[in-house]
């Protein structure tokens, strides 16, 4: 049985517009998925690491980045 390839994944690449109200950003960040999902999700957390704002807990929910540099 063959292996699936597994396509490398950088940091490089900014993102994709894939339709007009949305866009795609793929990283390989580092530590368990868990603690890295905690960050994405967490308001605070999010906050401390990236940028604070709102998210809508659901698939298609309204994110607001609120960033205060």
């Amino acid at each position: 049985m063959k292996k699936p390839t597994i396509p490398k994944i950088t940091n490089s690449a900014l993102g994709d517009f894939t339709t007009p109200a949305e866009v795609r950003l793929v990283r390989l960040l580092p530590g368990p998925i868990k603690r890295v999902w905690e960050f994405l999700t967490d308001p605070e957390k999010r906050a401390r690491w990236f940028c604070g704002g709102v998210t809508e807990q659901k698939a298609g929910g309204k994110v607001v980045f609120a960033m205060r540099h």
